[in-house]
């Protein structure tokens, strides 16, 4: 039961990272490889064996899971990899704060320390 759900987990996880920006997937490339490394070390903490059950695999897939969304937020929200994605950034990060939804362009071109 436990290959059936990790074979479940890893069509979806290979579905998913078509989704995923391009220079942000290599850091997605070997999850598979560590939600395996996480089953062996939590079972072995658990049962002292290496024969992964199913309650194990969950407990690992979920924390998989929530390590690509956490890491996806991060990168979406407070890593820019260029100059020009960090002032994006910024300008949408006023913009969702924004109540209003409106912003004047002499103010972001100052938010951003860009000239006009």
């Amino acid at each position: 039961m436990a290959m059936k759900l990790y074979l479940t987990w890893y069509n979806k996880f290979c579905n998913d990272m078509d989704i995923i920006p391009g220079h942000i997937q290599p850091l997605f490339s070997r999850l598979n490889m560590y939600l395996l490394k996480i089953c062996i070390v939590l079972e072995t903490c658990e049962t002292c064996s290496l024969t992964i059950t199913e309650e194990t695999m969950q407990m690992a897939i979920d924390i998989i899971d929530k390590l690509i969304k956490t890491t996806l937020d991060l990168c979406e929200f407070d890593i820019s990899f260029t100059p020009h994605e960090a002032n994006e950034k910024k300008i949408l990060k006023y913009l969702r704060g924004n109540k209003s939804g409106e912003a004047f362009r002499s103010w972001l071109l100052r938010y951003t320390h860009l000239s006009a």
